[in-house]
């Protein structure tokens, strides 16, 4: 088998063959034999490399299931530490709106005020 390769460098050999541009040109143009595919030498090595596929897969869906586990209990913690404070209405402002009705509408009461979200 030919491995096309830059050698390292000008004193070094490379450790694998190197072509060079009449090599190529002639083996392209000599008479190729039909090309077929062979079948792994055992099939025990196809089916490690299957296995190997599948393994893989299913340790990175394990890890981002994990990850996204891990995300959500400290969000949970973050939310149990720091709880959604009740909105509180204010004094001033319910004196504001108070008089701001009673100046457009002379003897109403406020009984409700709420926030529109």
């Amino acid at each position: 088998m030919n491995i096309f390769t830059i050698p390292a460098g000008p004193h070094e050999e490379s450790a694998y063959p190197v072509r060079t541009n009449s090599e190529v040109r002639s083996s392209s143009h000599a008479a190729s034999p039909a090309i077929t595919s062979s079948p792994p030498e055992s099939s025990k090595e196809f089916d490690l490399d299957v296995t190997a596929l599948f393994s893989a897969c299913l340790v990175a869906i394990t890890a981002v299931f994990c990850l996204l586990g891990l995300l959500a209990l400290i969000m949970r913690l973050i939310t149990a530490l720091f709880p959604v404070r009740e909105a509180r209405t204010d004094s001033a402002v319910v004196a504001a709106i108070s008089t701001a009705v009673a100046s457009v509408w002379p003897g109403a009461k406020v009984t409700r005020i709420e926030e529109k979200s």
